[in-house]
């Protein structure tokens, strides 16, 4: 099955009408509408935007993407990159995580580099918990086992009489 994409302009065309501006669009639109007419008048672009009080480049990008893209581009649009790219994991290493941690299903991240890097592999406790985190999302690794104490297998020590006496046993008679 193909699947084939829209220009990105397109999109937007559903959500809202060329008149339905938000106020951060209605004010951008005026200012560009009154650099326009201070150019008109005469003043260059640098004086006319110093007189609106917006940099002149500013003004001359809202321009060209109001002559190629419409008035709709003048909508406040998220900063937030679309991808974050990340180095490569290396996957001899995360099948090396995976086989550790399935034959040491209590250890934790740091325990894991220890045994890592005695096999020579060079990774932080970060690199090992985002893998461990990756595999766990992946259905491939089952949370860790948590150790809890149990109510009485453990014995208390009896309290000496003084810290410095030492026990010993009675001798045999």
């Amino acid at each position: 099955m193909r699947q084939f994409a829209l220009p990105a302009p397109c999109y937007g065309a559903a959500t809202l009408a060329a008149d339905d501006l938000t106020p951060v669009a209605e004010r951008r639109a005026a200012l560009l509408a009154a650099w326009h007419r201070l150019r008109a008048k005469g003043l260059t672009a640098h004086h006319a935007a110093e007189g609106l009080g917006v940099p002149y480049a500013t003004l001359y990008r809202w321009d060209r993407q109001v002559r190629t893209q419409g008035v709709r581009r003048l909508h406040d649009r998220s900063r937030r990159p679309h991808h974050i790219p990340r180095p490569p994991r290396d996957l001899a290493l995360v099948a090396r995580i995976q086989a550790l941690r399935t034959q040491f299903p209590r250890w934790g991240k740091d325990r894991l580099v220890c045994l890592l890097r005695r096999e020579g592999w060079n990774t932080s406790a970060t690199t090992v918990g985002r893998v461990l985190t990756d595999l766990r999302r992946r259905g491939l690794l089952h949370p860790r086992a948590v150790s809890r104490p149990s109510g009485g297998a453990r014995c208390a020590p009896t309290p000496s009489a003084s810290p410095r006496t030492t026990w010993s046993p009675a001798p045999a008679i």
